[in-house]
């Protein structure tokens, strides 16, 4: 087998509700979320080349379960495919001993309580046979429904972005709030202050790798709103 799952890179929730991360319980492969209902899990996997030529690696992925209510998507490269789309329409070059961080797989819970199991396959183009699995449990278990915050914040646009790319916020009754821009690993690349209580900020993008990055509006201390941006320069 050349292609391995090296570790479980970070799962996070993206929530717009403040409140405790959810609990990670990892066991071979196999992974285990909780976190509420009003938030969206976001996992992320780091694959790596251990042989001595180069892969063009796939993803397919099959549910095992889904909770009524419940839909999952997965981002791959700078691609994130359609909810329910069973296998990613391109390949990701990994050169020998390289590793791949861009995989993203996202569970929308939609406010519905209960479990979502789904397996995804990564595998080489040229030998089929040649892959690694990586399987998450999503539990949102009942009983842990917070409280909206009041600050909001819209999608980016365009997105993907190139070298430019602009949202609205409104801060509401939050007295101090940044808009955070983070990357796949979960480090912050960018900070903006917020001094106005609501405006349309243009964000320069051309300083950032091409790739998948999160920005969270944070107000008074705590996370009340964080969404997708994907930067790819031409």
């Amino acid at each position: 087998m050349k292609i391995s799952t090296i570790i479980l890179l970070s799962v996070c929730m993206l929530r717009a509700f403040s409140g405790n991360a959810q609990a990670v319980h990892a066991t071979s492969g196999a992974y285990y979320i909780t976190g509420s209902s009003d938030s969206t899990l976001v996992s992320h996997v780091r694959i790596i080349n251990t042989g001595s030529v180069t892969l063009m690696v796939q993803v397919s992925r099959d549910l095992v379960s889904l909770t009524t209510g419940h839909q999952e998507q997965f981002c791959w490269g700078i691609t994130c495919y359609s909810p329910g789309t069973p296998t990613s329409t391109h390949a990701e070059t990994i050169l020998p001993g390289d590793t791949n961080s861009t995989f993203i797989g996202y569970l929308y819970p939609h406010g519905h309580n209960g479990t979502s199991i789904v397996n995804y396959l990564f595998f080489d183009v040229a030998d089929p046979s040649d892959t690694v699995s990586v399987m998450f449990t999503y539990d949102f278990p009942t009983g842990i429904r917070e409280l909206s915050g009041k600050a909001t914040i819209t999608n980016a646009s365009p997105n993907p972005a190139d070298g430019l790319t602009s949202l609205s916020y409104n801060l509401n009754s939050a007295k101090d709030a940044r808009l955070v821009i983070y990357n796949v690993l979960g480090t912050a690349v960018k900070e903006i202050k917020l001094t106005d209580k609501s405006s349309t900020l243009i964000i320069t993008t051309s300083d950032l790798k091409s790739g998948v990055y999160f920005y969270s509006l944070i107000a008074d201390g705590k996370s009340v709103a964080s969404k997708k941006l994907i930067v790819a320069h031409r």
